[in-house]
């Protein structure tokens, strides 16, 4: 709690929005991405390290879902960039 505290303070915030009615207009979800990231990558042979540092990677693909937006330009760039081996891609594209 006192993370949370802190990093509302360093965005300029006095209390959480998504406690205080503050986005009360706006259809909010509460979506558990650390916990989805881990159960989509349970059998991967990621170590419990990388698993957490792809919590981005599935909240893109997440926005990617809910949008109905084409994702085959952004799987050539983490292929160009991260030099991505063939097994980890066909674990990626499975999410």
């Amino acid at each position: 709690m006192l993370l949370i505290k802190k990093n509302l303070k360093l965005a300029g915030y006095e209390t959480n929005p998504l406690e205080d009615g503050a986005l009360e207009g706006y259809d909010v979800m509460d979506i558990p991405i650390t916990t989805l990231t881990f159960n989509a990558l349970e059998d991967s042979p990621l170590s419990q390290k990388k698993k957490s540092r792809c919590k981005n990677f599935f909240a893109l693909g997440l926005m990617y879902w809910m949008y109905n937006r084409p994702i085959e330009q952004t799987i050539k760039w983490i292929e160009t960039k991260f030099k991505i081996n063939q097994i980890l891609l066909m674990q990626m594209r499975k999410l």
